[in-house]
């Protein structure tokens, strides 16, 4: 009699589970709806009076639930495509400064309904402190974080899980996510220790085959960390249309990184990428006819929306207001001071005050020799006065990270040198004038004015040396080094720790394939490191020197010095100056 009862409970089991595998006959629609990028653009309100809010995940919201409102809240997939875990004075708050409280974008994942999360190289960035928290946080929640391409070292298994099962109005959706292939070389090395990262091509459609194989889903969805590019195939951080052209079975295809906003529909379904700063949200639609229990027709169409920043999520607001008050107290609060005023024209005549405090941030990072860097202010300067932590991106406008490389001394100067040439011209005396200028029509005034030849963004000058650089002599002979800092011997066949930016490790300027360094794969393969934002090192170096002064930021036995020969040079392109900029205010 029991083992009786036991077959037909057993049997009433089965049933169940045949009944919630098997989809019935008829239409159904679902709405895949994606955001990605959002870099930390939590809040709808500014966090300081100098800030603006283009966009923010609480107006996201608000759109969103339009659309739930729409469709029917159980016909909507909602996925992220990663890298929300740096990027903004919100998104460091939780990193670095409160690692007490329940990180913030788990619980506003967990507020919104998120189906799923995708970890992207941004994420990874955050070390392992910030993502492994965040996944766990997620995990409690209900949410999945994928990264089914990066792969634990010890046990050959995803760290992240692949894929997660969803059910929405009746269907079974199968959601693949994975990050960007090039991580690795993209984040210091420490915050992905244990970690390695296979490409794409490599594994996503074998993923899909044995998903699909062992749970039959009526829908999948890949969701890539992944620039679109334009299918060519070669490039591990732009592998979307890639994707794209080539997986069988897949519904639609989720890309981001390259923060563009775009769909593309065809034949094989959709792609689709969000944008960056939550600005936009990503909208596929599916229609699809069952017979059978099989999927025998289906409608796909995809598009991005714009969303409005002023229109937020009220709930969303009042529900996450003390998370936004404490961010906007850390954001306000003082965190140094800087003494005298730094210009950051005073660059182009010579050594300054503005460039050697941007070279004193790299030179204090652990292992650096020498720092190589150019201006970030064209013509602008940082006042003296009071420092809070939003002033930082004022001083340090990009989001450049530190980066670094092995250069010998003769790579160094070759560097050197060709950043001088873009500089100035050869020059026979003061009437010849030395930078580098050309008369050209303002596209604005339609006027002829001076121009510089190059951009300043790549007038790289160097600390932790003492050099001259002779404007009467000719590419390669203009720079002279006579030491280091310290007044140790600068050798051509020596080995430098270098401290560069990603912007320039990625080749941008051209100054490294000056150097020699004149493929990627061989710029690549002298990165020893990579550390975090040069903000993050400002933030650090002032809670280190909370005054911040020429004597501070300037020592000549750290950073060196450096100057224009002949004595007419400075003062020669000091007029020049003027000429581009007017009169010093």
């Amino acid at each position: 009699m029991i083992k009786t009862k036991s077959i037909i409970a057993l049997a009433a089991v089965l049933a169940a589970f045949a009944a919630c595998t098997t989809v019935k006959d008829g239409e159904y629609e679902l709405t895949v709806v994606s955001t990605g990028d959002g870099h930390g653009e939590w809040f709808a309100e500014p966090l300081s009076e100098k800030s603006r809010v283009r966009g923010s995940i609480m107006a996201q919201s608000r759109a969103i639930s339009g659309i739930r409102e729409a469709k029917g809240a159980d016909n909507v997939l909602l996925v992220d495509a990663g890298d929300n875990l740096t990027g903004s004075d919100a998104a460091f708050y939780y990193a670095s400064a409160d690692s007490l409280t329940d990180h913030l974008y788990p619980r506003l994942a967990s507020y919104m309904g998120y189906d799923a999360v995708v970890a992207g190289d941004a994420d990874f960035e955050a070390g392992h402190v910030v993502y492994d928290r965040v996944a766990a946080q997620l995990r409690k929640a209900g949410i999945p974080f994928l990264a089914g391409n990066a792969v634990d070292s010890r046990s050959g298994n995803p760290y992240f899980p692949s894929c997660t099962i969803v059910r929405k109005g009746g269907l079974k959706i199968a959601v693949l996510g994975y990050t960007n292939s090039a991580t690795a070389s993209l984040v210091d090395p420490s915050a992905v220790s244990g970690i390695t990262f296979t490409d794409l091509s490599a594994c996503v459609q074998e993923d899909v085959d044995r998903v699909r194989e062992k749970e039959n889903p009526q829908v999948v969805v890949v969701v890539a960390h992944t620039g679109m590019g334009k299918g060519e195939g070669d490039h591990p951080q732009r592998q979307g249309l890639d994707l794209f052209n080539s997986l069988e079975g897949v519904d639609v295809v989720i890309a981001g990184h390259d923060h563009s906003a775009k769909a593309v529909t065809s034949d094989n379904g959709v792609i689709m990428d969000s944008g960056n700063g939550a600005r936009n949200i990503g909208i596929a639609d599916l229609k699809l006819t069952v017979e059978d229990g099989k999927v025998v027709k289906r409608e796909i169409s995809a598009r991005t929306a714009a969303v409005k920043a002023s229109e937020a999520d009220s709930a969303m607001v009042g529900a996450f207001r003390t998370d936004y008050l404490a961010v906007k107290e850390f954001v306000n609060a003082k965190v140094g001071e800087i003494a005298e005023p730094m210009s950051s024209r005073d660059f182009y005549c010579g050594q300054s005050a503005y460039l050697d405090f941007l070279h004193s941030l790299a030179l204090n990072y652990p292992g650096v020799d020498i720092s190589l860097g150019a201006t970030l202010l064209i013509d602008g300067t940082v006042p003296a006065g009071e420092v809070r932590f939003c002033d930082i991106q004022d001083i340090y406008p990009f989001e450049n990270k530190i980066v670094l490389v092995k250069l010998t001394g003769k790579e160094i100067k070759n560097y050197l040198e060709a950043s001088y040439d873009g500089w100035i011209k050869t020059s026979t005396g003061p009437e010849d004038g030395v930078l580098r200028m050309k008369r050209t029509k303002d596209y604005k005034t339609r006027e002829m004015e001076w121009k510089l030849e190059k951009s300043p963004a790549n007038f790289d000058s160097a600390a932790g040396l003492v050099y001259t650089v002779d404007v009467t002599k000719p590419r390669g002979e203009r720079v002279s080094v006579s030491s280091m800092a310290d007044g140790s011997p600068f050798e051509p066949e020596h080995e430098y720790t270098v401290a560069i930016t990603s912007y320039r490790s990625s080749g941008s300027g051209g100054l490294l394939q000056a150097a020699g360094l004149n493929t990627q794969e061989k710029i690549q393969s002298r990165i020893t490191g990579r550390g975090p934002e040069f903000r993050t090192l400002l933030y650090d170096y002032l809670k280190a020197n909370p005054v911040i002064s020429p004597e501070v930021c300037g020592k000549p036995e750290i950073v060196g010095s450096w100057s224009f020969i002949p004595e007419y040079a400075a003062g020669t392109i000091g007029g020049e100056v003027e000429t581009l900029y007017g009169k010093k205010q």
